[in-house]
Order: C-alpha cells, then sequence, then structure tokens
C-alpha cells in the first residue's frame, strides 16, 4: 500500500483537494473574467470542457473498480488522503415492484398511470387555453368557474455543447 500522505499530482504541480482550495482557484478564475483578462465565452467553454472530461474520468468504470481495489486495501477503516475522507457506499438503490406479482400494487400502478395520463391531457388543455382564460363548468358539481393558463416560470442558463467527433 502506498503511503497516503504522498500526493502524486495528475496534473501538474498544484492539487485541488480542500473545499477552500477548489473555492480559491474557482475564485481565481471568475476573477480573470471579471478583470477582463479573458473572454468569458472562452472560459466557460474551457471550463465546461475539463468537467465534462473529470466526469468522465470518475464515471469510468475500469478507474471506478481500481479505486474500489484500492480503496478496500483499507478495509474497515476510513483512509483520508490529504483530507479528503474516501468511504464506500451503495448508491442509485432502486427497487421493481413491478417484479414482486403483487396484485395489489399492480392494480394501485394502473391506476395511477391512467391518472398520470388524463393529468397530461388536462395540462395540455390547460396550456392551450387563451390568454384572458376561459369559463368552464365542472360536470360533477354544476358550478361555473374562470380558469387561466397555467404561469410559466424560467431561468437562463448557459449550455456548450461539444460535437460528436
Amino acid at each position: 500500500m502506498e503511503n497516503q500522505n504522498v500526493l502524486q499530482p495528475i496534473f501538474g504541480n498544484e492539487v485541488i483537494i480542500t473545499k477552500a482550495k477548489q473555492k480559491e482557484v474557482a475564485g481565481a478564475l471568475v476573477k480573470k473574467v471579471l478583470d477582463g483578462n479573458v473572454s468569458p465565452i472562452n472560459a466557460y467553454v474551457q471550463l465546461k470542457g475539463i468537467a465534462d472530461a473529470l466526469t468522465a474520468a470518475i464515471k469510468d468504470p475500469e478507474f471506478v473498480d481500481q479505486v474500489l481495489t484500492e480503496r478496500m486495501k483499507w478495509g474497515k477503516e476510513t483512509p483520508v488522503f490529504h483530507g479528503a475522507i474516501v468511504a464506500v457506499s451503495e448508491g442509485g438503490v432502486k427497487y421493481d415492484f413491478d417484479s414482486c406479482g403483487d396484485p395489489v400494487y399492480n392494480d394501485f400502478a394502473a391506476e395511477k398511470k391512467a391518472l398520470d395520463e388524463k393529468i397530461k391531457e388536462r395540462q395540455k388543455f390547460l396550456m392551450g387555453l387563451p390568454e384572458e382564460g376561459a369559463v368552464v363548468t365542472d360536470k360533477r358539481t354544476g358550478e361555473t368557474c374562470e380558469i387561466h393558463r397555467p404561469s410559466k416560470t424560467s431561468s437562463t442558463v448557459v449550455r456548450v455543447t461539444f460535437p460528436k467527433e
């Protein structure tokens, strides 16, 4: 087992591990843009590319397998690498209730599916209402009421797409 206190940088000499260091580096990158030293779009595209590359690396199944193998050398002990706790846990646990064969569950699931379809249909109807709204009569109660299109909210985001090669 390698000495956990010996850091082997994979990118040059500076390593960003601690939350404080991450914040410091992020601040320095942002400052370059705010000071006008770097084009905002240029910086954003480069950072997005680096983030995508790093995400792909840490999700690579062979890489993750190697990390898990190395981590298991410590057994139940939780190793700390330069302030970073390296633990193993189960994530993304999902249950397949359709495989249970439970008729009560199956009935509920079918009712939910039918109700979800009705809700989608009604949502489409409501989105298609005129700007001024409409007056409708509730078939169940005979009551008349005014209904309106749903309010719409959104936020502006920057999307960067790298074409597949």
